[in-house]
C-alpha cells in the first residue's frame, strides 16, 4: 500500500494540505500601548502593533485576544506601494493609545493608527467606531480622559512615521462621550502637525499641557502649550522643539522632564525647572543622553527613562528616585530591543511597585519597582519569528528565533520556553552532533550541551548575523554573514573559537551562504561563487542571487531575483523560469526561500509574506498554495512528511502546526502513509474521558497527557505494540502518582513508533 501512494504521490498533479492546523505561541507580543482599569486594577488591556487588543482580568497572569470585529483591517498588498506599512503591522493597524472609563472597567476607547478612535462598551467583545463628527483616518497616538468627569476626553492625532502624512492631525475634544467632537483650533493642526503628548497636573485635571512636533519635517520646530482651563483657551509656552512624554512633578508643577528632539534630529533626556519655558539635556549641554525611546514617571515622580538597542550600545531601562541626580539601571530583562514605556494611565502611576512595561517583546511585570522583571505574555500569539529549526533526530525538539527572541519546545511545539529575548536571525543544528547549536543576531552564541548552556563566540564579527551555514560533511566549518556597511561572510575551521573575514560586498536581496550538499568546498553568496571553501569568488553571469542547490544533483542550481525563482541544469550557464509571484512589493523578498522535502527532493516549497506556503511536487514544474487556515505571511517553513507534519514560522503569529498531511488527486482523498484519526469523548469532561485512535497498520504507540506548560501529567501508553485496527483509552483526571488533577486545558500526544502523529486538547471541568 505505501509504494501505491508514493507511485500515486509522485506521478500526479496533486492538492496538498494539512488536515488540522494549531498554534500554542511562541508567546510574545509587540506592545505599543497599555492601560490599567481604576476601579479594578486586576483588569489589564494592552494593544499590539499588528494583532489588536489583548485583555487580562488576573494581572497579567493570563492573556486572552479581544474581538477584532469591527477594527480595521489593511488592505492586501497587490497594488500598494512599497511604503504601505501592512507587511509590517500584519492584519490589523496597530492600536497606538488606550483608556479606560475610571468607574467602568469594561467601558474603554482604543486609538488606531490611520483608522480612528473605536469605543467598546462590554470589554473588548466588541467594537464601535467612534468618529462621529471625526475623521475616519486620524492617526489617534493619545486619548486622555478627565479622570473627574469621564465624558470628557482629549485625543491626539498626527501623522505616524510609516504611513503618508495625513490631513486631519490636531487635538480634538468632547464633553459628552463622545457623540459629539470638536477640533481645538487655536491649537496647531493640519497635515503639518502632530500632537505628541497630553498631560495634565497631577491631581488637577484644568492644567493641561500638549506637546506639539512638526510632522516630521526637517527644520520645523514646534512645541509646548498649555491650558489653565481645562482645555478652553490655549497659551504657547516655548516653540523650539518637539516635547515628548511630559512627566511632572506633583509636587512642584514648574519641575518636569521629557523627551525632546532637535533640529539636528537627536532625541535627547532634558529637565525644565520653570513649567516648561527652558529645558537643559541630561547629564548636561555638552554631554546629553542620546537616542531616548520613552520616559515615564509614576505618582511619586519615580522616572524611567528607556533607551533603544543598537550595534554600538545596548538598550536598558534606567530608574530615577531624586528628580534625576542619580539614576541606576533596572531589570536587564527590560533592557532589550525595542522598550517603549507605554504606561500611560494614572493607575498605573498611583501602584509604585506593582508596574507594568509594554515592550516589543512584550508585557513585563514587575513587584518591587523595576528592579525586577518578569515576562508576563501567556497567550498573546504576536511573535515575529524568522527562522525554526528542528533537531536533526527528534523533530519533536524545535527552536525558533525572531526579533523577539529565541524559544525551545520539546513536544511539537506545545509547550515553548524562552532561552534568550534577544533579536535573533538564524538558528542552525550541527546536522552530525545535535548537540552542537548556534544562533545568531545581536549576538553570536554555541551550546555544546543541546541548549543547556550558550557562550560567545562573536570575537572580531562585526555587524547583526543574518546566516549561519554549516559544512554537512566536516561540521567544524562554519560559515555566518553580518550585515555592517554592506554584507560580510566570515568562516571558521573549530567551530568558532576563531573567524576570518573571507568575502564581503554590498547588500544582497538573500544574505546567506549557501553550500553545495554534494561537493561543501562549492559556496554560493548572492551572485558570487567559490569552488575552494571561500578562498576565491567569481561573479556569476547572472544578477539573480542563489537561493539554493538540488540536493543530489550540483549541476542544478536555483536563483531568485526576489519575484522570480529561476533553474539552471548546467551550473549557472543558462537558467529558465520556474516560477513567478508578483502579488508583493515591499523590502522582503517575494520569494522569501526554498525549502527541499529530505526524502525527495522534487517536493519543493518557498515561503511567501502575505499568501502561505507555495510548493511543488514535480522539481518544480507546477506550483500550488499550501491549503490551511494558518497565518500567511510566513518566513521559513520545515515539512515533515514521513511524519506527516510540517512547521510554519509566521511574521505576527508565532508557529503554526500543521498535521495529518492528506493529498488529493482530482479531489479524491487517498490513503495515508500513516492514517489516524485521534478524538477524545466527552470534551469538555469530569471526570473521565475516552481518547480513540486508528492505525491501518501494526504500530508502536505511546499516548501522554500534557499539562499547559509542557509538563508531563500521565503516561497512557508508554511504547506499546498495537494491532490494526480501532482503539480507545481511557484518561481519569489522575496524573501519574493517582492524584486528580485541577480543572482546566490539556493536551495529549500521540507517538507512532517513536514519531510525534498527533496533538489534541481537551478540558477538564469541576
Amino acid at each position: 500500500m505505501k509504494h501505491l501512494f508514493l507511485t500515486l504521490f509522485f506521478i500526479a498533479i496533486m492538492n496538498l494540505s494539512a488536515q488540522e492546523w494549531d498554534r500554542n505561541g511562541p508567546f510574545s507580543a509587540h506592545v505599543i500601548s497599555l492601560a490599567i482599569a481604576p476601579s479594578d486594577t486586576s483588569v489589564i488591556y494592552v494593544g499590539t502593533y499588528c494583532d489588536g487588543v489583548y485583555k487580562s482580568l488576573d494581572g497579567a497572569e493570563n492573556w486572552i485576544n479581544c474581538s477584532i470585529e469591527n477594527l480595521p483591517t489593511w488592505e492586501d498588498s497587490l497594488n500598494n506601494s512599497p511604503t504601505l506599512p501592512c507587511w509590517w503591522y500584519g492584519d490589523y493597524y496597530p492600536v497606538q493609545s488606550i483608556v479606560i472609563d475610571p468607574a467602568n472597567a469594561e467601558h474603554l476607547w482604543i486609538g488606531t493608527e490611520g483608522r480612528g478612535l473605536f469605543e467598546s462598551n462590554d470589554g473588548g467583545i466588541s467594537w464601535q467606531q467612534a468618529n462621529e463628527m471625526l475623521p475616519d483616518s486620524l492617526n489617534v497616538d493619545h486619548i486622555h480622559i478627565n479622570e473627574n468627569n469621564p465624558d470628557e476626553l482629549f485625543i491626539g492625532a498626527g501623522t505616524g512615521f510609516h504611513v503618508p502624512p495625513l490631513e486631519n492631525s490636531g487635538l480634538y475634544h468632547t464633553i459628552n462621550g463622545g457623540n459629539n467632537w470638536e477640533l481645538v483650533e487655536n491649537v496647531p493642526y493640519g497635515d503639518t502637525y502632530h500632537i505628541s503628548c497630553i498631560s495634565n497636573e497631577p491631581d488637577n485635571e484644568e492644567h493641561l499641557y500638549v506637546g506639539v512636533d512638526s510632522a516630521g519635517e526637517p527644520g520645523f520646530s514646534w512645541g509646548l502649550m498649555e491650558s489653565i482651563d481645562c482645555g478652553n483657551e490655549w497659551q504657547i509656552i516655548m516653540d523650539d522643539f518637539p516635547i515628548y512624554d511630559l512627566s511632572i512633578n506633583p509636587d512642584d508643577n514648574q519641575n518636569m522632564w521629557s523627551i525632546i528632539i532637535t533640529s539636528f534630529q537627536d532625541i535627547l533626556l532634558a529637565s525644565s525647572t520653570d513649567g516648561g519655558y527652558n529645558w537643559t539635556p541630561y547629564p548636561n549641554l555638552y554631554n546629553p543622553e542620546l537616542w531616548l525611546t520613552s520616559l515615564y514617571a509614576d505618582i511619586e515622580y519615580n522616572l524611567y527613562v528607556a533607551k533603544g538597542w543598537g550595534y554600538t550600545s545596548a538598550g536598558y531601562v534606567k530608574k530615577s528616585s531624586d528628580n534625576g541626580i542619580t539614576w541606576v539601571y533596572i531589570d536587564t530583562l527590560c533592557a532589550g530591543r525595542g522598550v517603549y514605556l507605554r504606561n500611560r494611565c494614572k493607575t498605573n502611576r498611583e501602584n509604585t511597585n506593582n508596574i507594568y512595561f509594554g515592550t516589543y517583546c512584550g508585557i513585563y511585570k514587575s513587584d518591587n519597582g523595576g528592579f525586577n522583571c518578569r515576562l508576563e505574555n501567556y497567550g498573546i500569539n504576536n511573535s515575529y519569528i524568522k527562522e525554526i529549526e528542528s533537531h536533526p533526530y527528534n523533530s519533536d525538539i524545535l527552536y525558533a528565533g525572531g526579533e523577539q527572541g529565541l524559544w525551545k519546545s520539546i513536544n511539537s511545539g506545545i509547550y515553548w520556553h524562552q532561552e534568550s529575548d534577544e533579536s535573533i536571525s538564524s538558528v542552525k543544528y550541527d546536522p552530525q552532533h545535535p548537540d552542537t547549536l548556534y544562533y545568531g543576531g545581536q549576538n553570536l552564541m554555541r551550546s555544546f550541551d543541546g541548549g543547556l548552556t550558550f557562550e560567545d563566540i562573536r570575537h572580531n564579527v562585526v555587524g547583526d548575523i543574518v546566516d549561519i551555514s554549516i559544512n554537512p560533511q566536516c561540521t567544524n566549518i562554519v560559515y555566518i554573514v553580518s550585515v555592517y556597511y554592506g554584507t560580510r561572510v566570515y568562516k571558521t575551521e573549530n567551530y568558532g573559537d576563531t573567524w576570518n573575514l573571507i568575502h564581503s560586498t554590498g547588500s544582497a536581496n538573500y544574505p546567506m551562504v549557501t553550500i553545495d550538499p554534494n561537493y561543501p568546498d562549492t559556496l554560493y553568496f548572492a551572485d558570487y561563487r567559490s569552488v575552494d571553501g571561500g578562498n576565491v569568488w567569481e561573479c556569476l553571469v547572472s544578477s539573480y542571487e542563489i537561493i539554493g542547490i538540488h540536493p543530489q544533483n550540483s549541476n542544478t542550481i536555483y536563483y531568485s531575483n526576489r519575484s522570480t525563482l529561476k533553474v539552471s541544469y548546467d551550473w549557472g550557464e543558462t537558467f529558465q523560469v520556474l516560477d513567478t509571484y508578483s502579488n508583493w512589493t515591499t523590502p522582503v523578498p517575494a520569494i522569501v526561500n526554498l525549502v527541499f522535502d529530505k526524502n525527495n527532493p522534487d517536493n519543493m516549497f518557498y515561503c511567501t509574506p502575505n499568501d502561505g506556503i507555495h510548493y511543488s511536487t514535480d522539481a518544480g514544474e507546477n506550483w500550488f498554495v499550501l491549503e490551511g487556515n494558518y497565518e500567511n505571511r510566513t518566513l521559513d517553513f520545515i515539512p515533515i512528511l514521513e511524519e506527516n507534519k510540517v512547521y510554519v514560522a509566521t511574521h505576527g503569529d508565532g508557529v503554526w502546526i500543521g498535521e495529518n498531511i492528506s493529498v488529493s488527486i482530482d479531489n479524491t482523498i487517498l490513503p495515508e502513509i500513516m492514517q489516524l484519526s485521534l478524538q477524545n469523548y466527552p470534551n469538555p469532561f469530569n471526570p473521565q474521558t475516552n481518547i480513540s485512535f486508528n492505525l491501518t497498520r501494526s504500530s508502536k504507540i505511546s499516548l501522554s497527557i500534557y499539562n499547559i506548560k509542557g509538563q508531563l501529567v500521565k503516561k497512557l501508553i508508554d511504547n506499546e505494540t498495537f494491532q490494526k485496527g480501532s482503539h480507545s483509552v481511557m484518561w481519569n483526571g489522575n496524573d501519574e502518582f493517582g492524584n486528580s488533577v485541577s480543572s482546566g486545558l490539556y493536551f495529549f500526544q500521540l507517538k507512532v513508533n517513536g514519531k510525534s502523529e498527533a496533538v489534541k486538547k481537551c478540558l477538564l471541568l469541576k
